[in-house]
């Protein structure tokens, strides 16, 4: 993986929270992240980021509370 994919990929994956960060977990969400996954070829930086990222909005943003300790 080069840099430049790299960063393609943490500007896919910030866009994919800015677009669901208000919403609810749904569906959507989750097929949108698996083309994300799909669109770097199963990625597993991309895994990663996507799976926690819908796991902090599944959560409402309260997953923040653990590193303000």
């Amino acid at each position: 993986m080069d840099p430049e994919q790299v960063r393609l990929i943490f500007k896919d994956t910030y866009n994919f929270y800015l677009k669901h960060k208000d919403a609810s977990y749904s569906d959507q969400m989750v097929t949108e992240a698996k083309e994300l996954s799909r669109k770097y070829g199963d990625s597993d930086l991309v895994r990663h980021i996507t799976v926690e990222l819908c796991t902090i909005i599944e959560q409402g943003g309260n997953n923040n509370e653990r590193f303000n300790q």
